[in-house]
């Protein structure tokens, strides 16, 4: 089809099949924008990804003094210290518990900032509240600003309240 064309009319078709496709990306990537806006949780969440899940369970294994606890662990950072003698589902309950119960004192302004320590062995930053059993880790990706720091464990709080869903759970061992 184009073999019998002249030059120039090759170069022409050739060149609107390039902007037809080129026009049919751009479409459908203008198409994925609107659908999804990305929002802070989305950026933070691509962020944790990229670290992985393995990865974001080890770091948390290196933060805990005692190893043997009861803790589970969310998505997106925040793990929570379970005392009691209990299987991991049951821990998986308590942590959701103790999640949403603190998310009524933050709510209520009750609360007082939280403080922010830096995770010397694997970089990063745990971010406490008063509770002092319900932890944030922050990749280091996040700079070194404590207070931003500390914003965005909270900010990793909140959307781990709202998403609930836990990566990993520690049942300790009998001694």
């Amino acid at each position: 089809m184009i073999k019998n064309r002249n030059p120039l009319e090759q170069k022409l078709l050739l060149y609107l099949f390039f902007l037809l496709v080129f026009s049919s990306i751009l479409v459908a990537c203008q198409q994925t924008d609107e659908k999804e806006t990305p929002d802070a949780f989305t950026e933070m969440t691509d962020k944790y990804d990229s670290i992985g899940k393995s990865v974001l369970t080890r770091v948390v294994k290196d933060i805990l003094i005692d190893k043997n606890e009861n803790w589970a662990l969310f998505e997106n950072g925040t793990f929570i210290l379970v005392e009691g003698d209990y299987d991991s589902n049951t821990i998986n309950q308590k942590a959701v518990e103790i999640l949403k119960e603190d998310a009524a004192v933050w709510e209520s302004g009750e609360a007082a900032k939280a403080d922010v320590y830096p995770v010397t062995k694997t970089g990063g930053w745990l971010v406490v509240g008063e509770d002092e059993i319900i932890f944030n880790y922050v990749s280091p990706v996040f700079g070194s600003d404590t207070e931003v720091v500390g914003n965005q464990g909270l900010s990793q709080r909140k959307w781990d309240l709202e998403h609930l869903k836990i990566i990993y759970t520690n049942k300790k061992t009998p001694e």
